[in-house]
């Protein structure tokens, strides 16, 4: 596939992940507030962008590989969040004064920190053909 159609595929997947989450976080305020089409109108929305358009594209650019290869990108994913997201995230909202968002984004640091070390003795137990155990 072409490089330029690749990445927009990945932009594309990377937005329409966002709307789910999105329309499934305004889905539970109008629930909230008692409008329950509204909730079920964002609902559907959220479910399109999820289970169509993100699985189609995901499709499309090959996403999903072998156990294996699936868990050797979540350690790199998690890697570079660790390593370089959150932390300079978080020393940018320190620095200019935003403290709830620093303390935000050293929260997600750790979470990536222990989710990278759970996929990293998953590929191990994998590789050691100890995960049909698991």
């Amino acid at each position: 596939m072409n490089a330029t159609t690749a990445a927009n595929l990945l932009a594309s997947m990377n937005g329409e992940a966002f709307d789910y989450t999105k329309f499934m976080l305004y889905a539970d305020r109008a629930r909230l507030q008692g409008h329950q089409q509204l909730a079920a109108l964002f609902e559907n929305a959220a479910k399109q962008e999820r289970f169509e358009h993100f699985v189609e594209g995901a499709g499309l650019a090959g996403l999903v590989r072998s156990d294996e290869d699936n868990l050797r990108n979540a350690v790199g994913s998690e890697s570079s969040e660790v390593e370089k997201r959150y932390r300079d995230f978080a020393e940018r909202a320190f620095a200019v004064g935003d403290d709830a968002a620093g303390a935000h984004f050293e929260e997600c640091g750790r979470a990536e920190i222990r989710r990278r070390e759970a996929f990293r003795a998953a590929l191990s137990k994998l590789e050691s053909n100890a995960l049909r155990a698991w």
